[in-house]
């Protein structure tokens, strides 16, 4: 496994808490944490490629057949109301963009590489995936507005934000349990419980975006989109996607009161975002997430319920 040991800006503070010492040491030593398989490791090398054509996007996804059907599914699904139009990949390239191809192909393939993961009985899978997959959105909406960050980009740092939260869920039932568990006696967040109980999805799923070859932005805005003006020169990936994640919540609890913390104004001020903007643009994406129900069941199935908290 690759040394993890300069890969993520950890503080000393941290690095003397034992409980965190030993769950990083249960985590690097997990036969079972997930390795990128074949589809995957394709597509995010496309995803690093500066520039290619949509015939190589569509022999990759081609190569699995699996993962091209549920591609053609999501094409076809009301969330592009193209429904039976779509037949190939190279169709669905021309109908809705190469960009949008490889999203649901990115998607796809990341779902599917922890389906049929046994998970710890108090996380709610579907859930979970509905608040990545609407935080990547939101986070490619958001880019569409702004000079300085493709929407590439963004959707995948939206979609993977929580990578660490799938590592605990999946290979440390225990570890979880103690968060939930943590959270429900304290009134804490989520986010909150992980650090109080030993280590957060953060650095977790950091650690994965290592072993994953994933890029330097990928791994900081994993690692600081809690913190973000700890990420360096990742700072405004890392709070645009906060902003994301929040709005994503906002529409997931409506009306609940406490549950949603709004942005703090320095973190909006590095995305370059004012609050005119951000409720202007929360206005504008309401209701994203009925839209979005489509191409989640085609993912899951039309049932799946639950909660995320942060």
């Amino acid at each position: 496994m690759e040394s993890m040991d300069n890969s993520t800006d950890i503080s000393q503070e941290v690095l003397s808490n034992e409980i965190f010492l030993d769950i990083r040491e249960r985590v690097l030593e997990l036969e079972s944490l997930p390795a990128p398989d074949s589809a995957l490791v394709r597509l995010l090398g496309l995803l690093n490629q500066e520039s290619c054509t949509p015939r190589a996007v569509t022999k990759a996804i081609e190569k699995d057949p699996s993962i091209a059907s549920q591609v053609l599914k999501i094409a076809n699904s009301a969330f592009y109301g193209l429904r039976g139009k779509i037949n190939s990949i190279d169709r669905a390239i021309v109908f809705i963009g190469m960009e949008e191809v490889k999203n649901i192909c990115l998607t796809t393939c990341l779902s599917q590489q922890f389906k049929g993961m046994n998970f710890a009985p108090s996380f709610d899978v579907p859930s979970f995936w509905r608040h990545c997959l609407l935080t990547a959105i939101l986070s490619r909406n958001m880019a569409a507005k702004m000079d300085w960050l493709a929407t590439e980009e963004a959707y995948l740092f939206g979609l993977l934000h929580d990578l660490g939260r799938l590592v605990i869920a999946s290979v440390m039932h225990d570890y979880f349990e103690r968060i939930i568990l943590q959270q429900r006696n304290s009134g804490l967040s989520l986010f909150e419980a992980e650090l109080v109980t030993g280590s957060p999805h953060t650095t977790i799923g950091s650690w994965l975006a290592v072993r994953w070859g994933l890029p330097d932005p990928v791994r900081e805005v994993i690692l600081y989109h809690h913190n973000p003006t700890k990420a360096g020169k990742f700072t405004r990936e890392a709070s645009l996607v906060q902003i994301a994640s929040f709005i994503s919540k906002s529409f997931e609890s409506p009306g609940t009161p406490g549950a949603i913390q709004v942005p703090a104004s320095e973190v909006l001020t590095l995305a370059g975002i004012s609050e005119e903007e951000l409720s202007q643009f929360t206005d504008a994406e309401r209701g994203l997430d009925k839209v979005v129900a489509d191409f989640f069941a085609v993912l899951f199935g039309p049932n799946g319920s639950g909660r995320h908290g942060d």
